[in-house]
């Protein structure tokens, strides 16, 4: 007697290695681009901060991969609850026009004591232009945290009640490179800005 193969169950049985196959790939796919960032695209980025869902852009823009240009205009005062970081080697110029108000010292963005406002880090670079930070609240620099690596300029802010748990003896301002800035004196700790570590 010949073995008898049944043809039907033959079939199946490939049909089915094929599916576990085409099922493991896409699951290893969507676990890789899952655990890495797009890479930046395009490389200078412009845009608009009106309302509160134009935040969230922001933070999904600053959430590529590598390296790119941000040109921010921040047009409204407006709440945050998570902190904007800037990392991977980005360079962010965040510019405040209180639309037209000439009265006005910038935007506002509060924190409401619930997070920190900015943090730098990876060789990455901040500008700051006509902003008021409220209300920050962080473990170090309770408005802006700044990794040693990277660089800050500020230029016309204003810093009111923003707070730092940790920072030592450091000033409330803690920025060689911020001019015509005010620090409310509410500010405790390095409540304003903190430039620490190493790399």
């Amino acid at each position: 007697d010949h073995d008898q193969f049944d043809l039907p169950d033959l079939c199946l049985s490939r049909m089915l290695r094929m599916a576990l196959a085409v099922l493991a790939f896409g699951l290893t796919t969507c676990f890789m681009s899952g655990a890495q960032s797009a890479p930046c695209h395009p490389f200078v980025v412009d845009l608009n901060v009106t309302f509160t869902a134009d935040i969230q852009k922001l933070s999904d823009a600053l959430a590529c991969a590598g390296e790119g240009i941000f040109n921010i205009k921040w047009y409204s005062s407006l709440a945050i609850d998570e902190m904007i970081e800037v990392s991977d080697g980005k360079h962010v110029t965040v510019t405040g026009d209180a639309l037209g108000d000439d009265n006005a010292v910038g935007p506002t963005i509060d924190a409401g004591s619930s997070t920190g406002i900015f943090s730098v880090s990876d060789r990455s670079t901040l500008r700051l232009n006509n902003m008021v930070l409220r209300e920050g609240n962080a473990e170090k620099g309770g408005a802006v945290a700044v990794r040693s690596s990277s660089d800050l300029f500020v230029f016309g802010c204003t810093f009111t009640r923003n707070n730092a748990s940790k920072g030592g003896e450091a000033p409330p301002l803690s920025c060689d490179a911020c001019s015509e800035c005010r620090v409310k004196p509410q500010t405790h700790y390095s409540g304003a800005i903190l430039i620490y570590g190493l790399v």
